[in-house]
């Protein structure tokens, strides 16, 4: 029931991606990233400034995403123009919750005019607004001037990162919708979980406790993922955040071992294979 959730979840999350590239902008929802450009090869120190004068080292990215698992440091990525004014409410997404890295910058003229600077992990969305990844809205002043957008990118994580551009209820509409399927998944987790711990108390079977822990992890490693995790336990800031989600899913892992071990009962059925996953 776990993987079938989880792979549900996935395809979802895939739908959403595949839905939100469209080309045209007549479409409520623009990948910004699909077109642009990116630069890999800057000294570390390298500011807004410095890029600018750089345009011509910028290569064509041909994916609608940055992969992380291809690209091990941050990047720099100059957005295929756009029409901003085509927008109501505009507003850019980055739609990945495990960004060390997210700063967005507007430029016109060769000079920044409007910036949106963060902490790690900044793309997580506050507790009080809808959705695992924060949206922002353009000011009025800065879409009517039509500027150049630039992003400075980097997880240390396997992820991907696309950039999306859409009106402020386009992205609102994603967010409840990821919501409610966040409550179901999280309701299915709640029931499985309680089930198999009054199955624990009433057989006395370590087999279920493991099971419990295994199905908890489960749960932590993706709301981890996704940013659900540290929207609500507030964990923003601090260690645990940046090693959510290995942790979680190395004592999932665990858990699934040692379920296996107990539900098999491999150290009579099979010793041999019991002392090799011991290992």
């Amino acid at each position: 029931t776990a993987i079938a959730c989880i792979f549900i979840y996935s395809r979802l999350s895939y739908s959403f991606l595949i839905k939100a590239m469209p080309e045209q902008e007549k479409d409520s929802i623009i990948n910004i990233t699909k077109h642009s450009l990116v630069l890999t090869e800057f000294p570390d120190s390298a500011s807004i400034q410095w890029v600018l004068q750089a345009k011509d080292k910028f290569k064509p990215l041909n994916a609608p995403f940055v992969n992380f698992a291809e690209i091990s440091k941050p990047v720099w990525l100059k957005a295929a123009p756009i029409k901003l004014s085509s927008f109501s409410n505009a507003s850019i997404m980055i739609d990945q919750a495990r960004m060390k890295t997210s700063d967005i910058y507007f430029v016109k003229d060769s000079s920044v005019i409007y910036k949106i600077e963060g902490e790690p992990y900044a793309t997580i969305a506050d507790l009080e607004f809808p959705g695992n990844i924060k949206s922002h809205l353009l000011p009025g002043s800065i879409v009517a001037q039509q500027p150049d957008i630039f992003l400075k990118l980097y997880s240390d994580e396997v992820v991907i990162a696309p950039v999306f551009v859409a009106p402020k209820y386009s992205f609102d509409n994603i967010f409840a919708q990821r919501d409610i399927f966040f409550g179901m998944y999280t309701g299915v987790m709640i029931i499985m979980f309680t089930y198999n711990l009054f199955l624990f108390f009433s057989v006395k079977d370590s087999s279920y406790l493991n099971y419990i822990f295994c199905i908890f992890f489960t749960w932590a490693t993706q709301t981890a993922l996704q940013g659900y995790f540290t929207n609500y336990f507030l964990l923003n800031e601090g260690w645990l955040n940046n090693i959510s989600v290995c942790l979680f899913a190395n004592l999932g892992l665990e858990a699934s071992i040692m379920f296996t071990q107990s539900f098999l009962n491999t150290k009579v059925n099979a010793p041999k294979n019991h002392k090799i996953i011991n290992i």
